[in-house]
């Protein structure tokens, strides 16, 4: 049996709390997604660029864990 993902880029099977993300990182996902969906690698990938160093500087700022921030790196950076 063959699974496919409804994405390109974002590895769905990486689960963690996106939920309690900050709004303006919900947004920025939710852009990467919408690339994801069109296929658009040269989208895609500045706006992976972004939303990493945004996280890493949640991370820094305490406004998110580690585990959100690896959640990130995992499931919208691992084709990178």
């Amino acid at each position: 049996m063959i699974i496919v993902s409804k994405w390109n880029f974002i590895d769905d099977s990486i689960v963690f709390d996106e939920e309690s993300l900050p709004s303006g990182m919900k947004e920025r996902i939710k852009e990467l997604e919408k690339y994801d969906k069109e296929n658009n690698f040269i989208m895609y990938d500045p706006c992976y660029e972004g939303i990493e160093t945004g996280a890493k500087n949640l991370l820094i700022a305490g406004r998110i864990t580690k585990e959100q921030y690896g959640g990130i790196e995992k499931k919208y950076g691992g084709i990178l």
